[in-house]
């Protein structure tokens, strides 16, 4: 007996139906294309409970305090701690995962989230974002990432004050320019370049950077006057 030819297609139908639910029910679930993005933290105004973040430290500003940890700053509100945009003027003793070393205006920031840090005696100062003042007007500059340490340059800082080390010469930021100034001595920075040289006279250890000594304190590398020339 010869079935019509639509039956034939009909009965062929139910036969597939089992087979391709059980194709579709064991298809594996795409991941999204997010799924593997980095984490980021809490934005600003995030409310993180009434305790202390944990792993946080104190973070003093003039007569404010902040809470600190990998790059986020908290401040303390009736209803706990929430987010706070990082205080200018707040110091880190090390910078935060993942900062860019980037040169404005011949000066070199750390750059992380859109917070700038510039070195400091005890650590690392957060700043406004950097801007170059050229003819009256403020231009807003974006920071260029520099691949390679530029050896020539160094900060230093005699009180509040800072100074740029370029070729074994002193100079301050103006809105005109760098400006040459005299060697301030005992002026101080964090951390030498690789290539100081170590010079030791009279059993005490100094360090040559382009033609200026320092000599190591616990606050950190000093500015000296040649001991030798000044005993001859």
């Amino acid at each position: 007996m010869k079935y019509p030819t639509v039956n034939k297609a009909f009965l062929l139908s139910l036969t597939m139906v089992p087979l391709c639910a059980m194709s579709l029910s064991a298809k594996p679930h795409s991941p999204s294309k997010h799924s593997h993005a980095p984490a980021r933290g809490p934005s600003i105004g995030a409310y993180v409970g009434i305790q202390a973040p944990k792993g946080s430290v104190e973070i003093r500003v003039g007569n404010f305090s902040f809470r600190y940890n990998n790059g986020t700053f908290y401040k303390h509100t009736k209803h706990g701690y929430v987010v706070t945009k990082a205080p200018r003027g707040a110091i880190i003793h090390t910078l935060p995962p993942g900062c860019s070393r980037v040169v404005v205006g011949g000066y070199v920031y750390y750059s992380s989230n859109n917070v700038y840090y510039r070195q400091a005696p005890n650590g690392y100062i957060v700043v406004e974002e950097p801007v170059l003042v050229s003819s009256g007007s403020t231009v807003v500059n974006t920071p260029v990432v520099v691949s390679e340490p530029v050896l020539s340059e160094l900060s230093v800082w005699q009180g509040e004050q800072e100074l740029l080390v370029r070729d074994g010469q002193f100079f301050k930021n103006t809105a005109e320019g760098l400006v040459w100034v005299e060697q301030p001595v005992g002026a101080l920075t964090r951390s030498l370049p690789e290539d100081a040289t170590s010079i030791w006279y009279r059993d005490i250890e100094y360090f040559d950077v382009d033609g200026i000594l320092f000599r190591k304190t616990p606050n950190g590398y000093k500015v000296v006057d040649s001991p030798w020339e000044a005993a001859s």
